[in-house]
């Protein structure tokens, strides 16, 4: 039983406290007001059994007081696996873990999601046992420091690099004829990796000192231009470190979705003949067009349930010669399977039934490793697998809603680009 003594000089700040009875680990976790999480548990462990075991067995308590919440969570998970806590028994089952992996031996080192530590040639942040928390620290730095997330070069800048998400690009580097300027681009692209490695070992304050100095040397030397891009990553990192209600771990929603894609893939399995491992990431495609005029598509993202509205894609409809809807359907389809830069969908849903879906299957069917429903209105049914293809009424009362609000979202963001698309050349006219 830990001492009241102890539990009075607790202080409310962030960081993670750590449970042991003896030398052996019991749990690990994080908080973002420290007195007070520690307090929950006290409560709960009168009613909740492991509680209970962790707060009663446990014979100390220590803390690690971090700068910010965000330092916090990686933390938690670096101490999880070195320490593997006896009633973190979440974290055991090595399937459901995600890193975060910097191929740090590459000419140009990439940062993605990973399973498992799958080699020793990389260097790995984690494990994070929700991959939303894995997938929103990479987009949250990754808005401070640009980075690639691409497998490959390619022979032409990435989009996101439009976007200022990874820049300098490699692949853009990789196309110079000017060797100084290529050695020059590289050296910043490492730079900027060694910076996100910072981030990610829980050194933000070393690298805010750094980007105080350069600050400093760059109005000095009156370089504004350089200030300004280097002002902006400084603002945005204490922004992170600063924000008092970070909390990237939703555990009602997460629970919500892990049912969700638990029922999904039990439906999904039976009418595909390839493994579906993971459902996270859902697109979903809609047609909007008035007699066939200013016909546009559409292409919303869910990732592990919610919206990821940054990554929404829209589609003008380029082939002239199109006067149908599924085909119209196919053609963003096969435009959008075609950027091999983008992250790959684990589902692809469509707004429509049978027709649509055969209508792709025709001319995509042996090109989609991947799989594909529709979802089917009056009532509102999914349609899955091969011609002639099978109805299914949705049971689930989460999944249907889920599925609802794909469709309805990507409805909404066709008509939109539509509208638009049509004022436009009425104020031409």
């Amino acid at each position: 039983m830990i001492d009241e003594s102890v539990l009075k000089n607790i202080p409310s700040v962030a960081g993670v406290y750590i449970f042991k009875k003896g030398r052996d680990y019991l749990y690990i976790g994080k908080a973002k007001n420290l007195k007070a999480r520690i307090k929950t548990h006290k409560l709960q462990a009168k009613v909740d059994k492991k509680e209970s075991l962790i707060f009663n067995q446990a014979t100390k308590l220590q803390w690690i007081v971090t700068n910010s919440e965000f330092d916090s969570i990686l933390l938690e998970a670096k101490l999880i696996k070195e320490k593997q806590p006896k009633y973190n028994i979440r974290w055991r089952d090595d399937k459901s873990h995600l890193y975060i992996k910097i191929t740090v031996k590459d000419q140009y080192p990439k940062v993605f999601l990973s399973r498992k530590e799958d080699d020793g040639k990389s260097l790995y942040f984690g494990p994070f046992l929700s991959s939303k928390i894995a997938y929103d620290i990479i987009r949250l730095v990754r808005q401070i420091i640009p980075f690639c997330t691409q497998k490959k070069i390619g022979k032409r800048p990435c989009f996101y690099s439009k976007i200022n998400l990874c820049y300098p690009c490699p692949s853009y580097i990789e196309s110079l004829k000017d060797g100084v300027l290529k050695k020059s681009l590289k050296k910043q692209y490492r730079e900027n990796i060694k910076r996100v490695i910072k981030i990610l070992s829980g050194k933000s304050q070393g690298l805010i000192k750094q980007y105080e100095k350069i600050l400093k040397n760059l109005s000095n030397k009156q370089n504004y231009e350089k200030a300004i891009v280097v002002r902006d990553r400084y603002l945005k990192l204490k922004k992170l470190l600063d924000k008092k209600d970070f909390d990237l771990v939703y555990e009602r929603k997460q629970k919500l979705w892990n049912e969700i894609e638990k029922h999904l893939r039990k439906i999904l399995k039976n009418f595909f003949d390839f493994k579906i491992e993971k459902i996270l990431r859902v697109e979903g495609f809609d047609i909007s067009n008035f007699s066939f005029k200013e016909a546009v598509g559409s292409m919303v993202v869910f990732f592990e349930g919610e919206a990821k509205k940054e990554e929404y894609r829209r589609f003008k409809i380029k082939n002239p010669k199109i006067k149908d809807d599924f085909s119209m359907l196919v053609e963003i389809l096969k435009r959008r399977l075609s950027h091999k830069n983008w992250p790959k969908p684990d589902l692809l849903v469509i707004d429509g039934g049978k027709p649509q879906l055969l209508s792709i299957w025709k001319s995509l069917g042996r090109k989609i490793k991947l799989p594909i429903l529709g979802i089917a209105k009056d009532p509102d049914r999914l349609v899955v697998g091969k011609p002639p293809f099978k109805e299914i009424p949705v049971e689930n009362k989460e999944i249907l809603l889920f599925f609802q609000a794909i469709r309805d979202e990507a409805h909404r963001f066709a008509k939109n680009y539509h509208i638009f698309l049509r004022a436009k050349k009425y104020q031409k006219n």
